[in-house]
């Protein structure tokens, strides 16, 4: 990976050996084109690997379940028996492709989140920069931020090419981003109706976000308290009445999402109301916390990425220093121990109601969360004055970590996913089609059950390719392996379908 051109300026070139400036103007250009282009070759296989997604799991039930129950009948079902996330129910239903019978949308999906993340990483750059920071410069940041995200996410997959999980987890970050955004513009809009108009976009999405999971509502009220209380600090009363309207109705929607009768359904089965249920294990629960979050805290590629992060980015935060929102200063002992505060919150949620890890969709919302804090961070704790010494240093730097980041990236995120798109993506992707054919057919023909061979011929790079997409000899007492086998079939139109033999490749437990 080339140095960014966002860097800071070096040191000038003594007078016989400055070359011209339209000669400098001109490599300022290549660099420039040569960074970016690198940025999208790197996201390209991301976006190409979007053409071979087909549904799994969940994605089936939810449409059932509006095919059964009706789009807001839906609803009404999935709060009362399954959970309070209503911001979940609603997209995967709304937005659920299988909702209209578009198989061929899954294609789609992958798209709208990696575009969502990365369009919405870009926006807030350049309003954070108070659109001061050039668009191609706030795109390759946004750009390079995404890929580092990717390099250090426990699993890539559930966050953008498994639809279900995808809008109950990657969605969250992207409205986190816009929630920011529309606070930042609406605190800066010069009309009513501007300032109205984005507020209004940061309520929705306040209001979706906590209604998606339990960890996202948690993250999002504490960096709404965070930035409430450094607005007030600074004696910024508007912008502190702007985070607390956003902290009241996060607490709102957190309200009916965490009263919903379908969470204790989820938790104690149907008959909850007439058995008592054990008081929660606190000190279990912190044990697990701790042991879970420090496993999360030390994994080495997280760290490696939080370090290029620092290093890569330096240069830019400390350039724009003098572009931070007002009030926007914290030291970065205090900076980091606001993100400590609320990754453990997260953890220390799960781990009361469960005593396993939290699976990797859930510490790949936490880690998107962390890493973004970690360069909100790093820029409010920039001094207003830097000494020339510090940014020549950063300079230097950013050139080593840009050489480690491009050698690092190639080998542990760009070589697998190349080889999924290249290699694996067009039989996974056709193997599929004929599947999804025959079934199509047997339902036509009058048949009630079809026997499928698995999925072969590939070897999953565990990127968006994880494993058969159906369960061989589903166990009577597994609910999950049943229902996903026989809510594929009914979504055809038949009674089951089974897989003629155990597959080669099967998915992965920790999604």
């Amino acid at each position: 990976m080339p140095q960014p051109d966002f860097s800071v300026t070096p040191r000038p070139l003594s007078a016989h050996a400055r070359p011209p400036r339209a000669a400098g103007r001109a490599l300022a250009r290549r660099w420039a084109w040569l960074t970016g282009g690198l940025l999208a070759l790197g996201l390209l296989p991301f976006l190409g690997l979007a053409f071979s997604n087909v549904p799994f799991w969940d994605d089936f039930g939810m449409a059932m379940l509006v095919r059964e129950k009706g789009l807001w009948g839906a609803q009404q079902v999935f709060y009362h028996t399954w959970g309070g996330r209503y911001g979940t129910a609603f997209l995967q239903t709304v937005g659920n492709p299988l909702t209209y019978g578009w198989v061929g949308g899954f294609r789609f999906t992958p798209l709208v989140f990696l575009g969502g993340t990365g369009m919405a990483l870009y926006g807030l750059v350049r309003e954070f920069s108070q659109h001061r920071l050039a668009p191609a410069s706030a795109g390759q940041a946004a750009a390079l931020l995404l890929l580092l995200a990717l390099g250090g996410m426990p699993s890539i997959y559930p966050m953008f090419y498994w639809f279900t999980a995808a809008t109950g987890y990657e969605a969250g970050i992207i409205l986190m981003l816009l929630a920011a955004l529309g606070g930042l513009r609406a605190l800066r809009a010069r009309t009513a109706a501007a300032r109205w108009g984005w507020y209004g976009l940061a309520q929705a999405s306040v209001i979706i976000t906590v209604g998606l999971n339990e960890i996202a509502l948690l993250l999002l009220g504490w960096t709404l308290l965070v930035a409430l209380a450094a607005s007030w600090r600074a004696g910024r009363r508007r912008a502190a009445a702007a985070w607390g309207g956003l902290l009241a109705s996060a607490g709102a929607g957190g309200v009916v999402a965490l009263l919903a009768p379908g969470n204790r359904v989820r938790m104690y089965g149907a008959q909850y109301a007439s058995h008592p249920h054990p008081a929660p294990d606190i000190v279990g629960a912190l044990r697990f916390a701790t042991d879970y979050y420090t496993a999360f805290l030390s994994r080495p590629s997280q760290v490696l990425v939080l370090l290029l992060t620092a290093a890569l980015l330096g240069p830019l935060l400390v350039r724009a220093r003098q572009w931070r929102p007002a009030g926007f200063r914290l030291p970065l002992a205090a900076g980091v121990g606001v993100l400590l505060v609320g990754g453990g919150l997260g953890f220390l949620f799960y781990a009361l109601v469960n005593k396993n890890p939290p699976p990797d969709r859930t510490q790949s919302f936490l880690w998107l969360w962390l890493l973004l804090g970690w360069v909100a961070v790093l820029w409010a704790a920039v001094p207003t004055q830097v000494p020339a010494a510090v940014g020549q240093a950063l300079a230097r730097l950013q050139r080593a970590a840009a050489i480690m980041a491009f050698f690092w990236l190639a080998v542990s995120l760009e070589r697998p996913a190349w080889t999924e798109w290249l290699r694996n993506a067009p039989a996974w992707h056709a193997q599929h089609e004929a599947r999804f054919a025959r079934m199509r057919a047997a339902a036509r023909a009058g048949q009630s059950t079809v026997t499928l061979a698995p999925i072969g011929g590939l070897v999953p790079r565990r990127v968006a390719i994880m494993g058969e997409t159906l369960f061989y000899n589903p166990a009577p007492n597994n609910s999950v392996q049943r229902s996903n086998n026989d809510l594929t079939a009914r979504w055809f139109g038949l009674d089951s379908v089974r897989l003629i033999a155990r597959p080669a490749y099967e998915v992965g437990r920790g999604l």
